[in-house]
């Protein structure tokens, strides 16, 4: 069973102005990852709760490593955003280095 990170219920996290979006976010990965991690276990049978373990580890790790360049570029975003095209956009908040884009 995946237990979401309740960091972002913290009254003093909610007062960020970007939290709701941040929050949003999160949620939307953890409802994902939930329903993915229920679907694998369920279809690889019988897995000792270690082998549960790591495979839910895996996806927690993996979901917080695709949110980590989004919520960092949401709690700073960049100086020029408002000058930005959307791929440049889509390419600074997900941490992107991606050439001829536009």
């Amino acid at each position: 069973m995946y237990f979401p990170a309740t960091q972002y219920c913290s009254p003093a996290w909610r007062s960020i102005p970007e939290a709701p979006i941040i929050r949003g976010l999160r949620e939307k990965a953890d409802s994902i990852l939930q329903s993915e991690l229920d679907l694998t276990l369920r279809r690889l049978g019988d897995l000792t709760p270690q082998q549960q373990r790591a495979i839910t580890l895996m996806g927690q790790s993996i979901v917080n490593k695709l949110l980590h360049d989004p919520f960092t570029c949401l709690k700073n975003p960049p100086d020029n955003s408002a000058d930005m095209t959307t791929y440049e956009l889509v390419q600074t908040v997900f941490g992107l280095h991606i050439e001829n884009c536009s």
